[in-house]
């Protein structure tokens, strides 16, 4: 087992608030099995933090979030996009829109 010694700094997060933080780097995290671009998992408890490879799961949970994410962003840009043209057409394209959906009674 190797012991390596880091010093904790101080960066400033995108809020402004003083935060500490850890930069690690080197050969021996390849040699531990990390490599680059694959997902690490903390488990955090006071005073200890462990390190390891995220579990494949992880992983994909990830990914489908990130996708999510996308999907969402792509759905505010298209909401958008409708809200731009149906101001262009002064309202009728929504107002004709919401004629089609109404429910038809049969009775």
């Amino acid at each position: 087992m190797q012991v390596r010694h880091l010093t904790i700094m101080e960066a400033t997060s995108p809020k402004g608030s003083k935060v500490p933080f850890i930069k690690i780097f080197g050969k021996f995290l390849q040699e531990a099995g990390f490599q680059p671009d694959k997902n690490v998992r903390l488990e955090i408890t006071p005073g200890k933090i462990v390190i390891a490879p995220a579990p494949e799961r992880d992983r994909l949970i990830e990914e489908k979030a990130e996708q999510i994410h996308s999907l969402i962003k792509d759905l505010r840009g298209l909401n958008d996009d409708i809200l731009d043209l149906d101001d262009e057409n002064d309202g009728k394209c929504l107002r004709e829109s919401h004629k089609r959906t109404q429910p038809v009674m049969v009775g």
